[in-house]
């Protein structure tokens, strides 16, 4: 009986580590089903050893080697599971990175809040960035915009960047008497977040079911925890003391940062840099650097996805893998000199080439419609 004592140890180790990889729900089933497979093979050969007489201790050395290894793994998807967001529900706002609380019904007031099958039916999600490392607060304002519509049934994922000087319409709720300015895309923010969001569901009359905010710290940390991201740059240029080839560029988090400000213009590196990071999360790296990920996106992204929803979307993700297809698109304008509330003077702005908005719009509404985009 004494030999079969590693074997119980092993069995019960084994039940825990597959016990912590179905309670995360992070892998996919076929990835989960594959990993039973392989540990209960292991289990199975390493108890038929005890019963000869021959490779009783080859069995023992196998067992306690996947003992070690059921404890570890178990651990790590463990930790893994402690550090997911906790869910943002019935409007709220992130004060502080990582910190989510109660505040300005900001879901209610502006977002869709129609809840989403997020692996079978198409979503918006708003991404706003600061060009800072400053902390994001409510009044922040939000240099990169971008508005990512995403179909797990077409598997396409349309990046819609908007310029910061775009000249546009911004609702000002967070005031007595909510009223509409006419404002630059990055100065929106400083009316309130909400009126961020409200602004660009406006522009391309969309509503906008999730959001995700984050700053410098937050790109640099989330590229070296994916241990550096491949874009491939149409163009070479240089930024101070950074230099960037024309094709295949390997970034570091730092080197991400400054690659984006080679582009203010039209915003295009903004969605090469997004692009390489979801190609970087497909793969099946994911799993080994999967801690590190998440732990980035728990102390430094502030969004309105639930702790369920962001596994759901990790899964998608490494399920299907290559099979996404992203497309990128930026909006148009002409350079003019118009009166912004922000200055109550004049500067120069871009305002919106009606053509490039619209086909903007058509492309949205394609991808929520489950077509599939050609370019």
């Amino acid at each position: 009986m004494r030999r079969f004592i590693v074997i119980i140890l092993q069995f019960i180790l084994t039940l825990v580590f597959l016990g912590s990889v179905i309670k995360l729900n992070l892998l996919p089933n076929k990835y989960i089903i594959t990993l039973s497979l392989v540990w209960l093979a292991i289990l199975a050969v390493t108890f038929f050893t005890q019963l000869s007489g021959r490779w009783v201790k080859t069995g023992k050395v196998i067992s306690l080697i996947a003992c070690v290894i059921s404890v570890m793994g178990a651990g790590y998807f463990l930790k893994v599971q402690s550090i997911l967001p906790s869910p943002c529900s019935g409007g709220c706002e992130v004060n502080a990175p990582g910190v989510l609380t109660k505040e300005t019904k900001i879901t209610k007031a502006v977002l869709n809040e129609e809840k989403k099958n997020i692996s079978k039916e198409a979503f918006i999600i708003y991404i706003s960035g600061l060009e800072s490392y400053d902390e994001i607060t409510p009044e922040s304002q939000s240099d990169i915009n971008i508005i990512a519509v995403v179909n797990p049934l077409t598997r396409q994922i349309l990046l819609t960047t908007t310029p910061n000087d775009y000249y546009l319409k911004v609702p000002v709720i967070k005031s007595k008497k909510p009223h509409v300015v006419n404002d630059k895309m990055d100065q929106a923010a400083t009316y309130g977040f909400e009126s961020s969001i409200k602004a660009i569901q406006s522009l391309y009359d969309v509503q906008i079911n999730y959001y995700v905010r984050v700053n410098h710290t937050t790109l640099m940390e989330l590229v070296d925890a994916l241990h550096g991201i491949q874009v491939n740059s149409k163009l070479a240029f240089k930024v101070g003391d950074y230099e960037f080839v024309k094709g295949n560029n390997k970034l570091d988090g730092k080197e991400t940062v400054m690659f984006m400000q080679g582009d203010k213009d039209s915003r295009i590196n903004d969605l090469l840099i997004l692009n390489a990071i979801n190609e970087k999360v497909s793969s099946p790296s994911i799993i080994k650097n999967g801690f590190s990920v998440m732990e980035c996106i728990s102390e430094n992204v502030q969004t309105n996805f639930s702790k369920s929803e962001l596994v759901e979307l990790a899964k998608l993700k490494m399920t299907f893998g290559k099979q996404w297809k992203t497309i990128i698109n930026s909006v148009n304008g002409t350079m003019k000199m118009e009166i912004t509330n922000s200055k109550n003077s004049k500067e120069e702005v871009r305002v919106p080439d009606k053509k490039s908005l619209e086909d903007a719009k058509v492309d949205i509404q394609k991808v929520l419609g489950n077509e599939v985009l050609t370019r």
